[in-house]
């Protein structure tokens, strides 16, 4: 996966597969959040090594990955090396709901993780262990 200026290398990624009937990923997905509406694009099944290649809006002042479990199957889920370069400048379009993790000690850690560090490696909770259901996570990337 490829974001404008910021690769990101895919070293696994296992969530339920798309809808067999139109390819859209609804039950588990992780979306990149775009600086415009329906921008984004949404990931699921079984992707590990892959790389892909997204257009990231050159003006925004961050981007955003967007975690989301449903309430049935959970996999292993994701880990992500990343490298930021550069980001876009007006802002992200929409508040992505935020779940709190279940099982963490202390209670009621809200699943968010605001990345500066210019690389490094994020992954769905748990990882490589299978991630809670209902879950919807943030990973904003910011400049």
């Amino acid at each position: 996966m490829f974001i404008k200026d910021s690769p990101m290398a895919v070293d696994s990624f296992n969530l339920e597969s798309p809808d067999p009937k139109d390819g859209f990923c609804k039950k588990d997905w992780l979306a990149i959040d775009s600086c415009v509406p329906e921008g984004g694009a949404r990931l699921c099944g079984n992707m590990t090594g892959g790389i892909y290649e997204y257009p990231f809006q050159m003006k925004a002042d961050a981007f955003r990955l967007v975690f989301h479990s449903d309430n049935s199957t959970s996999h292993s889920g994701f880990q992500i090396s990343y490298k930021l370069l550069s980001s876009c400048g007006n802002g992200l379009y929409w508040d992505p709901p935020i779940s709190l993790i279940p099982g963490l000690f202390p209670s009621n850690v809200p699943c968010f993780t605001q990345v500066s560090e210019r690389k490094g490696t994020i992954n769905s909770p748990y990882y490589p262990h299978s991630y809670p259901n209902n879950l919807d996570c943030v990973y904003e990337f910011m400049r």
